[in-house]
């Protein structure tokens, strides 16, 4: 998801980052469905909780919900085609 630095500066990268780092995720695929295709819906609306991980994350309290804003819009805008297209 580095391409989101291409969108986002300054304080909504730190808050677009609060989220990763929460859900410890690094990847796109980390937050489709098994298809590819769609992006799971706990993962836009705020409900997610941490992902199972072997590596050794930063800890993350859950982020305001600002961020989680930041991090559904950016995602959306990012990467999903509006309805009937």
């Amino acid at each position: 998801m580095n391409d989101v630095l291409a969108h986002i500066s300054g304080i909504n990268f730190e808050m677009f980052n609060s989220i990763c780092l929460y859900l410890q995720v690094n990847m796109l695929s980390e937050i489709v469905d098994s298809n590819g295709k769609q992006i799971c819906s706990e993962i836009l609306d705020g409900t997610a909780t941490p992902f199972p991980s072997t590596i050794q994350w930063p800890y993350q309290p859950n982020p305001t919900l600002e961020a989680w804003h930041v991090w559904s819009n950016t995602i959306s805008l990012l990467y999903t085609k509006p309805s009937g297209v």
